[in-house]
């Protein structure tokens, strides 16, 4: 067994235990699941369908689609070249944004705006709620999405709200959406599991994405119904993560032992939300499905292009090959006969909707409270921050985050001592572990913590608490399994 697999075998045994002090959901071999469908009939496509027109090509022979690849390749310039390689295969560097550039790309950014919003739905949005639309937090999304180009930016906003209004309603578009802004309709979508949002990332800490398309074919009635599931669980995630707006995400659509076209309802919203693509990777049976991923490349630009990799065989032999490009075996949540499992998709969607909640009653207490539920205007999440999603006046500490620094102040603090019972918990597994296990279990312990609600916190040198990226909770894990070894008894 090698150390993917170990990793593999030490997330299930990790997940399937409960710590009290940390609640979090619990993936088992008993999992919420939903049954493979039979193959289902042709769906009514709606308005939104942007597929529609390509009906009558004729598919070009395997061969010539890795043609288009390579194509793609040679059309980027060498440095983007390198960057597509480089995220493709799950290696990449935080973008470091320095305050003076990011002042200019904001400053470029309300320029080209004001040059192009007129009659848009970006200049109705303006006119609802100029602090929503002009937030710097909401805007740096846009300008991390496409490297810091304004003009880009620009257009991508333009389109956003634009697709925004089309999708869910004049009403939302000033609104942060949560899960009951979906039309009913989309809710056997977005339950079922069409479209999951992995627990465990890939080995550089980005999102991992499932789209599965028995799921869709099942559930799905409309083009919009699966349109708008995946605007808000994209949006969902950028929200929460400012790191994943900077590294971007990648995405697995797994079609395997699923019959009909693997249709693309993405090309739109590809050019309209705020969010990088590091990899993109098709699940098929065999080669000869190769035609199945023609559609969705032929929409693409070059660089987006070039991120597409298709993967042939079982679940197993798929993962096998996707592990060569940093996402860890075992990940997929599909059971030895096919059925694709929904806990962790389940947990993920409750502990939204817990948040959603939470946000909606600190704003009625903002605006007074009010008898009804109607829903009050809002502004982005943490619409008080700056460009660098830090408060004026930093964040207040509650007992349940995890503090960075020293000092019996830091030592007692009620949650790093929960913190460091759970370390103690799993020292054992942690000590037995090979490197890429490691990771995997700091990973998890991460994620245990920030699913009960709670946070990683560190002094920014104005003295003021601020969330760090993931990838430093992930290094504070780490640090405390060594500071602790000798405590358990296995040394320096």
């Amino acid at each position: 067994m090698d150390v993917t697999d170990e990793c593999s075998h030490a997330t299930a045994s990790l997940m399937s235990e409960r710590i009290e002090e940390f609640p979090f959901p619990v993936m088992s071999s008993s999992s919420t699941s939903t049954a493979a469908p039979a193959p289902a009939p042709a769906t009514t496509r709606g308005p939104l369908d942007s597929v529609s027109s390509l009906n009558n090509l004729k598919f070009p022979a395997c061969e010539e689609i890795d043609k288009m690849v390579a194509q793609a390749m040679l059309e980027l310039s060498p440095q983007d070249r390198e960057r597509a390689l480089e995220e493709l295969h799950g290696v990449v560097e935080v973008d470091t944004e320095d305050p003076s550039f990011i002042s200019s790309c904001l400053d470029d950014l309300d320029n080209c705006l004001a040059t192009t919003k007129a009659n848009t739905a970006y200049a109705e949005a303006e006119r609802m709620s100029h602090a929503y639309v002009s937030n710097n937090r909401f805007r740096m999304m846009f300008l991390r999405s496409v490297r810091y180009v304004p003009q880009d930016a620009a257009e991508r906003m333009i389109n956003f709200f634009e697709y925004k209004k089309e999708l869910f309603g004049r009403d939302k578009m000033v609104q942060d959406l949560t899960f009951e802004d979906l039309h009913p309709d989309d809710r056997p979508t977005m339950e079922g599991g069409y479209i999951q949002v992995s627990p465990i990332k890939d080995q550089v800490g980005r999102p991992i994405i499932f789209f599965f398309e028995k799921v869709k074919q099942q559930y799905t009635q409309q083009a919009e119904n699966a349109i708008r599931s995946q605007f808000y669980t994209y949006m969902s995630v950028l929200e929460e993560s400012e790191e994943a707006q900077k590294t971007g995400v990648v995405i697995i659509v797994y079609a395997v032992d699923c019959q009909g076209s693997t249709n693309s309802y993405g090309s739109r919203l590809r050019k309209s939300l705020p969010l990088r693509f590091g990899s993109i990777h098709f699940c098929l049976n065999d080669e000869r499905e190769y035609e199945r991923i023609t559609r969705p490349m032929g929409s693409l630009d070059s660089n987006a292009r070039s991120r597409y990799r298709p993967h042939f065989g079982s679940r197993k032999e798929c993962e096998d090959k996707m592990s060569a490009f940093g996402i860890p075996k075992g990940i997929l949540p599909i059971a030895e006969d096919g059925t694709i499992l929904t806990e962790d998709h389940s947990a993920w969607v409750n502990r939204r909707r817990q948040m959603e909640e939470q946000r909606y009653q600190q704003l009625q207490r903002r605006n007074g409270g009010n008898n009804g539920r109607k829903r009050v205007d809002s502004p982005p999440p943490s619409s008080d921050n700056d460009s660098t999603g830090m408060p004026p006046n930093g964040l207040r500490p509650t007992p349940g985050d995890i503090l960075f620094g020293r000092g019996r102040k830091v030592r007692d603090h009620a949650g790093n001592a929960r913190f460091l019972n759970l370390v103690d918990h799993y020292m054992a597994k942690y000590e037995l572990a090979g490197r890429v296990d490691k990771a995997c279990i700091a990973e998890i312990i991460v994620r245990m913590i920030k699913d009960a609600g709670c946070r990683f916190l560190k002094k920014d040198e104005q003295e003021l608490w601020g969330e760090v990226a993931d990838s430093e909770a992930r290094k504070k894990v780490a640090h405390a399994f060594r500071n602790r070894r000798k405590l358990h008894g296995y040394g320096n």
